[in-house]
């Protein structure tokens, strides 16, 4: 599969960039580069991709969900010291997803500082003078995520 092909099968879906991450799962900066031919393809993603321009999309998550699945990319980061390249790829449709079906601003920029942390965390070796201030930041962040919990009660849109 090239570039090409990933282009075609979007537009067969109807979906633009950021549309179609969100439905398989990736940024909308790696669709881009999918298309452009400078991203390689895994099977699984080529597969998500037919799927969708074939189907269409699943019924969108829910904030809980959502929610809960960054909480597990948390616990992932603070148990490992580092996250699994497919947590990396769904942490970063999670900002997307987040504020698409009426998330809370202070969500999706907690959402970010995930990114940051989490990121910082796995590209840092055990003996990095860095890594203790990253591990504290990131049980601040965790911290600030689990309050966000709280607020989805009160949160528009699907629960």
């Amino acid at each position: 599969m090239n570039g090409e092909d990933v282009r075609v099968l979007r537009r067969l879906a109807g979906m633009t960039q950021i549309e179609f991450a969100n439905a398989i799962g990736l940024s909308r900066e790696t669709v881009g580069r999918m298309e452009r031919g400078s991203e390689d393809i895994d099977r699984r993603t080529e597969l998500a991709m037919r799927y969708v321009a074939e189907k269409g999309t699943l019924e969108p998550r829910s904030l809980r969900e959502i929610h809960q699945t960054v909480a597990d990319i948390l616990d992932e980061a603070a148990v490992r010291g580092r996250v699994s390249i497919d947590s990396t790829r769904r942490l970063r449709t999670m900002n997307g997803e987040w504020a698409a079906i009426g998330g809370s601003a202070a969500g999706a920029a907690l959402v970010l500082s995930a990114q940051g942390t989490v990121g910082m965390l796995s590209s840092m070796g055990d003996g990095d003078p860095y890594r203790n201030r990253a591990q504290a930041e990131l049980r601040q962040l965790k911290l600030a995520w689990r309050a966000v919990a709280d607020d989805l009660g009160n949160a528009p849109g699907p629960m």
